[in-house]
């Protein structure tokens, strides 16, 4: 008797551990969200630079020898497709006179 309460723990176990483990994966899968589309490209004639110099928001304090800019700065935006910088998408992003 105590061998078929063995065997029904085991088999309710292994089941048990099988669901949770079908679940976390079904959960991974659908937590990753859609992928970005392969190529991406300018509507209506519309530049890359355009596109992106109208979606981006920065913030920040810009500073020189340590002291605050004020005034308007020409800049350079540069996008990268890693968090280390070394692969450049795209073209520099220059935007002149912007009020800082």
């Amino acid at each position: 008797m105590n061998v078929k309460m063995s065997r029904k723990w085991m088999v309710s176990l292994s089941l048990t551990l099988g669901l949770l483990t079908l679940l976390w994966a079904i959960g991974s899968a659908m937590a990753q969200g859609p992928q970005p589309e392969a190529d991406v490209q300018p509507q209506d004639g519309v530049s890359i630079a355009a596109t992106v110099n109208s979606r981006i928001n920065f913030q920040g304090e810009l500073k020189e020898s340590g002291v605050p800019v004020t005034g308007n700065r020409d800049m350079v935006f540069r996008l990268y497709s890693d968090s280390s910088c070394t692969t450049q998408v795209g073209s520099n992003i220059s935007v002149g006179a912007v009020p800082v």
